[in-house]
């Protein structure tokens, strides 16, 4: 039997309400969505009774014992369910599933995000002391995703006051404090200096290391520009190592020697000095023709250069009228030779074999040419 006024179903319960007129003789209604026994209808605000005025089985449909009246005014109540195990707990108890949070949620304690064990399996903790772990197999473990601008993605502080940030600029990485940054050119495979604050490019304002706090070393398969971007600003080579002199005659003829201190040299870019410091000269064999050559230079002099270096020839016989020597390479050409040229108010004149005192003459010098 209906009857005016509500039943306990309403009490504390959340509900979906649908008005509708009826149309003479209307039996059911369709197009509805409740759950079988926590529904209610009313006609012209009394209350029907379930399975007497009306059937509610289905779930989408009420068909009604009498038919309508025209225009009768026609409210069925779709009650919200809910079972207590899906309540949340005030203290304790476990969430299975998504949790939506309108507004802000307060955790007093540590908050386990797909995992029930902290720190242990796949999944993220958030403890109450403000430290945050996550951990995936095989999978990224943070992701931060910022939207339409350039700018920080992460900003870190110390005490409150700002002391880095990760952030972006052209789909490009930043990273460091104030002027002290890097931007990862990707496009390019660039690693520029960058000021993190402005975000903005730091041209010649970053520098690698200080006087008292140095990094160690340095390895490049390229140049390096040095004062300028140019051409003739690159350095691209450095080498230092040790080679061995080869004495012999021009046209024949070989010698040995003592090394009195091992032979070096130094490339740096296209420039070559080599310095040795060779000892009592000797006689190998017979047939040492022409003049003395000094062989075996770790770079060949190119065409169409010159250069002189210094020697001090000791216990050696000189041409008449010469005092003094210098070391060349004698040819424009292209060369890996060098001569002793000695010099005077007669000279200049090739150091002959026949100058060498056999075991006594000493030969010290050094050279500088272009490669």
């Amino acid at each position: 039997m209906s009857y005016i006024g509500r039943t306990g179903k309403l009490s504390q319960r959340a509900y979906n309400k649908l008005s509708f007129l009826a149309t003479a003789g209307q039996t059911i209604k369709t197009g509805l969505s409740y759950v079988a026994g926590f529904v209610e209808v009313y006609i012209n605000g009394l209350l029907l009774t379930d399975t007497v005025d009306y059937t509610a089985t289905n779930g989408n449909s009420v068909t009604f014992v009498l038919a309508l009246n025209v225009d009768d005014e026609v409210t069925v109540i779709s009650l919200k369910t809910f079972a207590a195990a899906d309540m949340l707990q005030l203290s304790g108890g476990t969430v299975a599933g998504d949790l939506g949070v309108a507004g802000g949620a307060i955790v007093d304690g540590t908050l386990l995000v797909g995992t029930t064990s902290a720190y242990g399996a796949d999944g993220a903790t958030i403890s109450s002391t403000g430290f945050i772990f996550s951990k995936r197999t095989s999978q990224v473990g943070f992701g931060i995703d910022r939207l339409t601008t350039d700018g920080d993605l992460i900003e870190l502080k110390k005490d409150g006051a700002i002391v880095g940030r990760i952030g972006t600029i052209n789909s490009d990485m930043t990273i460091g404090t104030g002027n002290a940054g890097l931007r990862f050119n990707a496009p390019y495979g660039e690693l520029l200096p960058h000021n993190v604050s402005t975000n903005l490019s730091a041209d010649s304002t970053v520098s690698l290391g200080s006087g008292a706090v140095r990094f160690n070393n340095l390895y490049l398969s390229g140049g390096v520009y040095l004062g300028g971007t140019g051409a003739d600003n690159k350095l691209d080579e450095y080498e230092e190592g040790t080679w061995t002199p080869v004495i012999a005659g021009s046209s024949g003829g070989a010698y040995t020697y003592t090394a009195g201190a091992t032979a070096r040299y130094t490339k740096v870019g296209n420039l070559v000095t080599l310095s040795a410091q060779i000892q009592n000269i000797t006689t190998s064999g017979t047939g040492q023709i022409g003049y003395v050559q000094i062989r075996g230079v770790p770079f060949t002099k190119p065409g169409d250069t010159f250069a002189t270096g210094a020697v001090e020839l000791v216990s050696a016989t000189f041409y008449s009228g010469t005092t003094y020597a210098v070391v060349s390479f004698t040819s424009s050409s292209t060369s890996d030779r060098l001569y002793i040229r000695l010099l005077g108010d007669s000279g200049p004149a090739d150091f002959p074999v026949s100058g060498v005192v056999n075991g006594d003459t000493d030969l010290n010098f050094t050279i500088t040419y272009q490669v």
